[in-house]
């Protein structure tokens, strides 16, 4: 059975989706800490909104198409040390995924509550927030990429890259 997040011209849509996630992830997140500046508000609430969202479905993406990649190789993996390392970069990725979605809505969050003219105390607090939230999904995104790495190139620790 096919499926959008099985393969593109015989590479892993995984392997080539992660990196819009390791792309837009911390670039939404550099804006979450941009809205903290009141007067750049305004300016950064429909690119924080957008890019955030962006992040989101990257991340829901890499996370479907993982799960696919995952019951492709059931058979290489299952009960070595890779299906163990997969299986914590998995988790990784479910945590991750629920961070975004909680970004997301927080930016939304953030964005109408210091639109409002009396919201500039409450818009701070908003940022902050939001900036808290930025942070968890970006050592999220990190500990996720870390695992899904060590998974691909060196399961068992065993290697030396450094020559």
């Amino acid at each position: 059975m096919s499926s959008i997040f099985g393969e593109v011209n015989g590479l892993p849509v995984h392997s080539l989706v992660v990196h819009t996630a390791v792309v837009f992830v911390p670039l939404s997140a550099l804006l979450a800490v941009g809205f903290l500046v009141p007067r750049w508000r305004r300016v950064l609430r429909w690119p924080l909104v957008v890019l955030t969202a962006v992040a989101t479905v990257s991340v829901y993406v890499a996370k479907e198409s993982g799960e696919h990649l995952k019951r492709a190789m059931s058979d290489q993996i299952e009960g070595n040390v890779t299906g163990t390392v997969v299986d914590r970069h998995q988790e990784w990725g479910d945590k991750l995924f629920i961070a975004m979605i909680v970004f997301f809505v927080i930016a939304v969050l953030a964005v109408i509550i210091s639109s409002r003219s009396q919201g500039r105390v409450l818009g701070g607090v908003a940022a902050v927030i939001l900036v808290v939230v930025a942070c968890v999904s970006v050592w999220l995104a990190y500990e996720t990429g870390e695992q899904g790495a060590k998974a691909r190139w060196n399961p068992d620790g065993s290697v030396s890259y450094t020559g």
